[in-house]
């Protein structure tokens, strides 16, 4: 699949934008900071635009569940997108309902899920797609009741353009 350039902050904002309706039907304040992050990366768009979604979108549910269970004051979703050694690394932090720690290594298995409903195949194709880049992902949270982040880690050298032409076996559109 072809990879091409896209300006980083405009695909976080199109992915909140897709879910704009669930946010705004929970009161969910979405805040972005792509401050010293590229403001280009060269990425499978669809692929990359849809583990944004599914990372969202599972923040989104996880701050449902706990509006469920309890009040829960500005629930908020912050992505935040810094360069770290030789990786972009991605934060999406919720203060949703947490992940138990039992269930904190299984969460990017396909299948597994806590949703009544749920496929569970959103993050696990998350993680598919960005450990075929060559990066990393890993849940953190310091357990229920207390929100959670999802840290996508993509190596730099996968996703940074190449300084004159076409990288050799990879189309690039532009």
């Amino acid at each position: 699949m072809a990879r091409k350039m896209v300006n980083l902050a405009q695909s976080l904002g199109d992915a909140l934008k897709v879910l704009s309706d669930s946010l705004a039907s929970l009161g969910i304040e979405a805040r972005l900071d792509c401050g010293c992050a590229p403001p280009d990366i060269l990425v499978q768009e669809s692929r990359f635009h849809q583990m944004l979604v599914n990372l969202i979108k599972n923040s989104i549910d996880a701050i449902d569940q706990r509006l469920k269970a309890e009040s829960v004051a500005g629930p908020r979703i912050d992505v935040r997108c810094y360069p770290e050694d030789e990786f972009l690394v991605i934060d999406v932090t919720d203060n949703g309902i947490g992940i138990d720690e039992s269930r904190i290594g299984r969460i990017f298995q396909p299948g597994f899920t806590t949703k009544q409903g749920g496929s569970g195949l959103g993050l696990h194709s998350a993680a598919n797609y960005v450990i075929e880049t060559g990066g990393q992902i890993r849940a953190l949270s310091d357990g229920i009741g207390k929100g959670a982040t999802v840290r996508v880690m993509m190596r730099r050298t996968a996703i940074t353009p190449p300084a004159h032409g076409k990288p050799s076996g990879d189309p690039v559109e532009r």
